[in-house]
């Protein structure tokens, strides 16, 4: 506190900060005024300490301890939970308030082993180093996942200044050097057009909650971080990309976290990064053409979601997700296929039914019977849940397993991902089965991605597996389902209205605005029904009715194009389809997608005629996966 107006400045600042208080915060399952707050009433008390009197100070270190200690304890954000908001927000507090108060508080020391080393020690790096967070990736998604970087910057920053060479966390983890890969290959090449909806901004690929995909640059939201990461590793190339990346995105980090970070014309090019990047925590993927080499130099862009992240508070289920972006730096791009970003939104899902944007069917995923898809991985503890709703297919159980990410390929002209996600569409695990066991008949999920960076192409695997249901009715009575009665639901998502050729197996659209054009083509190669979906239309709840939802606005719905795959004999679908994009329909038109059925396999030909050629063999047998040149 400086200048001539210092005294009066800090009176009004003493002030707020004895009228500080936590709302809620013996009765709440979180504290949100914790998060947002706390932390603006402990730097108050730090600096403008030699300005309050004893009794202020004693006042609100007793308060300050109650507090924390009350936080650590509630089931929402505890100790299971190190990638939630909550968690990370509590921990800063403490961490910062130990180093407030340490000379006169009683309880510091108390504070710092039992909660702020017990959570660094013992929660939060093994989940760094050994668990989800392994890679850097936010496991919360676009929104909230931001915030677990963003609420440990100051408190480690202190600590590597506080305590050098024994809490220096940046150095304990690799988890922040790979968030800022991790973010940078999710940071599209140039702006993100929308359609005139949106602000054109540098987006990030949307996952989990992300609520605020519509109206604000996620990319930016890292600027702060991206300021840390260069004055951590000055000298490193990370630093180096670093700055490029600061630079790319042309905003300014806040004041106090603009330090040391290196000449301007030190910034590293990513021409010499690999195109793809792959956490192994979350099992996200992403793989590019290339990086682009000039201003007007188009490039296709992949995210693919082949793992999934447990307890963790904003979740989607949207595993296997694939989006894919294409433009260049100088015009900006569009998605040309995307999930439907949500936040618990009501949305239109399988045959008009009002359904909740978290649900598998609004991602480009799959889904079964009535839209039913994965079960949620919900932090604190799944069957033991207590469910209100009165859809009783609308729960929140604990699947039987993560998704298994089992193959993986970067090579100079392709990239490859396979996964296996069965176990999160399935709970017989529950604590009452078979009630828990709501998708009793799902008995294998798989999806192969094989991205032709060449080709600018997509070519997606799915192989799918139902048996015999014995469907649940409300009067406890079952009626029988066979295999071939059950619809499997492939679900591809696009921003603008397509033109659909069902006889052909194909769907596409043509984004544009006056200066950027992309064409996008989805075509399904084995033999399949399809059914478009304005997600904006779905019924409203009647009298006394559970929303199931939030309505929110904008209305965030996108045309979900449902493909229904054929089944043989036994309930199996083998799914293959292609997406591909281009500067206009008549590029698009230029690569040719042919299929081959050679006995105990399926051939699919990709050629162009100056891009070159891929063959993929994919077997038809599930054990025989098969091949590709």
């Amino acid at each position: 506190m400086r200048g001539n107006d210092a005294a009066e400045n800090a009176d009004r600042a003493i002030e707020w900060l004895m009228n500080f208080e936590l709302r809620e915060l013996e009765s709440a399952i979180s504290n949100d005024y914790a998060r947002w707050h706390m932390e603006s009433a402990i730097l108050i008390y730090d600096w403008c300490h030699d300005r309050m009197r004893e009794a202020q100070r004693q006042d609100r270190i007793d308060y300050f301890n109650h507090a924390l200690r009350l936080l650590f304890k509630k089931n929402w954000g505890h100790d299971p939970m190190p990638a939630n908001n909550y968690f990370q927000g509590y921990l800063r507090n403490a961490i910062e308030w130990v180093i407030a108060t340490h000379d006169e508080n009683p309880a510091a020391e108390e504070l710092w082993v039992k909660y702020v080393g017990h959570r660094l020690g013992n929660v939060l790096l093994p989940y760094y180093n050994h668990g989800g967070g392994r890679g850097g990736t936010p496991a919360e998604g676009g929104q909230y996942g931001v915030y677990m970087i963003d609420y440990s910057l100051i408190p480690y920053a202190t600590l590597r200044d506080y305590l050098p060479g024994k809490a220096d966390v940046f150095e304990r983890t690799n988890f922040f050097a790979e968030n800022f890969y991790y973010v940078l290959h999710s940071m599209l090449p140039g702006l993100t057009h929308d359609n005139g909806e949106m602000e054109s901004h540098h987006q990030l690929f949307p996952f989990g909650d992300d609520e605020k995909f519509r109206s604000e640059s996620l990319a930016s939201f890292y600027i702060d971080a991206f300021s840390v990461y260069a004055q951590l590793w000055l000298d490193s190339a990370l630093g180096r990309y670093a700055r490029q990346a600061m630079d790319f995105l042309g905003v300014r980090p806040k004041r106090y976290f603009e330090g040391a970070q290196g000449e301007a014309n030190d910034a590293l090019s990513w021409h010499s990064l690999p195109p793809d990047y792959f956490a192994a925590g979350s099992g996200h993927f992403f793989a590019r053409s290339a990086w682009p080499q000039s201003e007007d130099h188009n490039v296709m862009v992949m995210h693919f979601q082949g793992g999934q992240v447990e307890n963790i508070g904003h979740y989607h289920a949207d595993a296997m997700n694939l989006q894919l972006w294409r433009g260049n730096p100088r015009d900006g791009g569009w998605f040309l296929t995307r999930e439907t970003t949500a936040y618990g939104d009501c949305l239109g899902g399988f045959g008009n039914r009002r359904r909740n944007g978290e649900d598998t069917l609004f991602h480009n995923g799959v889904s079964f019977a009535d839209g039913r898809g994965q079960l949620r991985w919900h932090g604190n503890g799944g069957p033991r849940l207590v469910h209100t709703t009165s859809n009783k297919y609308d729960r929140s159980d604990l699947p039987d397993g993560l998704p298994v990410v089992e193959r993986l390929a970067s090579h100079d002209r392709l990239a490859y991902i396979a996964a296996d996600y069965t176990r999160s569409y399935r709970a017989a695990n529950g604590e009452n089965p078979p009630r828990y066991d709501l998708l009793p008949f799902v008995e294998e999920v798989r999806r192969e991605v094989i991205f032709a960076r060449d080709l600018e192409a997509v070519i997606v695997v799915d192989r799918l597996d139902v048996s015999d249901w014995e469907k649940p009715l409300e009067n406890g009575e079952t009626e029988p389902v066979p295999a071939l009665d059950i619809p499997k639901i492939v679900s591809w998502h696009f921003g603008v209205i397509p033109q659909l050729d069902e006889t052909s197996g194909r769907a596409a659209a043509t984004y544009e605005t006056e200066d950027s054009r992309q064409h996008f083509v989805i075509h399904t190669l084995t033999g399949a029904a399809f059914k478009l979906v304005n997600e904006t239309v779905w019924p409203k709840p009647g009298a006394g009715e559970s929303w199931g939802c939030d309505l929110q606005e904008p209305n965030v719905g996108q045309w979900r194009l449902e493909v229904l795959p054929e089944s043989d004999a036994d309930g199996r679908s083998l799914v293959i389809t292609v997406l591909h994009g281009a500067d206009s329909e008549a590029a698009a038109s230029e690569l040719d997608i042919s299929l081959a059925d050679e006995g105990d396999a399926l051939k699919v030909t990709l050629e162009h005629a100056s891009r070159g050629k891929a063959e993929v063999v994919i077997g038809k047998r599930w054990e025989d996966p098969g091949s590709f040149r």
